[in-house]
């Protein structure tokens, strides 16, 4: 619980760094939360409330796909008898993983722009293959069992600080360090 915790802190940080960096995003973002929350006096969205907001999610998977918790793919074990992927063979025994810093920063996949906070893309390119390529959370039987739970904690907390407050980075010129979100 502690480490869902702490990716679920992370990766709020990075979101809310990407806003900020962002004001157009965030003016976005801030139309979506004011239609969909109204003027509710409740300063803390619910899950009902944000859970089909569209652009909220954009913003949330494009900073998971530029900032993840876990830049390294989880290693898996060749079995017994060795495996062929893609017309490669890995005899058994091969450690194997593949790294979700890399997939995330396929061309093909998230276009030329792929360094960019560009939250549009989960609109504009082809939802099969981003599907296929979105790991955050890995996949298989050691994917994170926290998974939809983070995903919950990400939307009602992304949703229920946007809607009140707007973020400024004191030096936007200075972009941020590799690790400052771990």
């Amino acid at each position: 619980m502690v480490l869902l915790m702490r990716s679920s802190l992370s990766s709020s940080c990075a979101i809310t760094y990407h806003l900020a960096r962002n004001p157009h995003v965030q003016e976005k973002l801030h139309k979506e939360l004011d239609e969909a929350l109204g003027t509710d006096d409740d300063p803390v969205a619910t899950y009902e409330q944000v859970k089909n907001l569209r652009y909220l999610d954009a913003v949330i998977n494009e900073a998971l796909r530029i900032h993840s918790t876990s830049g390294i793919g989880l290693p898996r074990l060749v079995p017994e008898g060795g495996f062929q992927v893609s017309g490669h063979f890995f005899p058994e025994g091969t450690v194997l993983s593949v790294p979700t810093y890399t997939i995330h920063r396929d061309r093909e996949v998230w276009g030329d722009d792929v360094e960019a906070f560009r939250p549009e893309r989960w609109f504009d390119r082809d939802d099969k293959m981003i599907q296929k390529a979105f790991n955050p959370f890995s996949y298989g039987p050691r994917s994170c069992v926290g998974r939809n739970l983070a995903s919950m904690e990400l939307l009602i907390i992304i949703g229920s600080i946007l809607r009140r407050y707007d973020f400024v980075l004191e030096d936007s010129d200075k972009p941020v360090s590799s690790g400052t979100f771990l």
